[in-house]
């Protein structure tokens, strides 16, 4: 059983997605919309990421994604935080030169999300420190080039967000609330 709506927010790392998604499904149940966030898998990945990233990486990660988003079918909106396109620009940011498996395995799962958003690098607000980001700007300044290229290349709509996260939740709540009552 499918979602209803399927929503994937992608963009480099340390770009406030998860917190969006987060302030965006609170304030989807403000509506009365019932949403569902599926955290990126890639805080549970026993492999190297980023400048580490290979093809097992890269794979593990895709077939995570696909079997958690599969596993929370029953969900009205299911929110995505991450997913192909940033595997994809880990991919060959970190030297996969466009992995020809793991970009046809991410284009092929694309069309099953119904609105595809994008949150940009913002340039004052630097990376943050934890456990698993590079703290390179860099690394980041290319992950996103590669993903926005990814995207064009392969025909993905991704809508771009305002970088205020009020902003964002509203552009995005409004979309989602739009589709779901037109059914």
């Amino acid at each position: 059983m499918r979602p209803a709506l399927k929503v994937l927010l992608c963009g480099s790392f340390s770009t406030g997605k998860t917190t969006t998604l987060t302030e965006l499904r609170q304030a989807m149940d403000r509506r009365g919309i019932r949403g569902v966030v599926l955290d990126e898998p890639a805080r549970a990945c026993p492999l190297p990421l980023h400048a580490g990233q290979g093809l097992a990486t890269s794979g593990w990660l895709l077939g995570e994604i696909i079997r958690g988003e599969c596993a929370l079918s029953g969900a009205q909106v299911l929110l995505c935080d991450g997913g192909p396109p940033g595997v994809v620009a880990h991919d060959r940011a970190a030297g996969g030169h466009g992995n020809d498996v793991v970009s046809a395995v991410a284009e092929a799962w694309m069309p099953t999300y119904d609105l595809v958003y994008r949150a940009e690098v913002d340039h004052t607000i630097p990376v943050r420190a934890d456990d698993l980001r590079a703290v390179d700007p860099v690394y980041r300044d290319d992950v996103e080039r590669i993903l926005v290229d990814w995207c064009a290349r392969t025909g993905v709509h991704a809508t771009t967000l305002p970088h205020p996260p009020r902003d964002r939740v509203d552009l995005m709540c409004r979309s989602i609330a739009a589709l779901i009552s037109s059914w």
